[in-house]
């Protein structure tokens, strides 16, 4: 899962920078700023309904390097984009 967790994040980042385009070859400026109204808003319900979030690091403790290597081998296998009339699109939440 650490493996497609990171995918989905680097396409997250994509997404915020203006690289993700669309069937045509346009870019999605659109979700820049769908993402950032979200990051707010989910701001806003954590800070009513918790309080104040920190930050914490967390270490991934690797005991089995043979199985975490087929892990990483099987996340990058994992389809994430969504096929649209046999052609597959960057796309990020759908």
């Amino acid at each position: 899962m650490h493996r497609i967790s990171q995918r989905c994040s680097d396409m997250v980042e994509e997404a915020k920078r203006g690289e993700i385009v669309d069937d045509n070859g346009a870019n999605l400026p659109a979700l820049v700023s769908v993402y950032e109204e979200n990051n707010r808003r989910v701001t806003e319900f954590l800070s009513s309904k918790v309080g104040k979030l920190k930050s914490a690091n967390s270490k991934t403790r690797v005991t089995d390097t043979v199985g975490l290597s087929r892990g990483s081998k099987a996340g990058d296998r994992v389809q994430l984009n969504r096929a649209i009339g046999g052609a597959a699109a960057k796309q990020v939440g759908n």
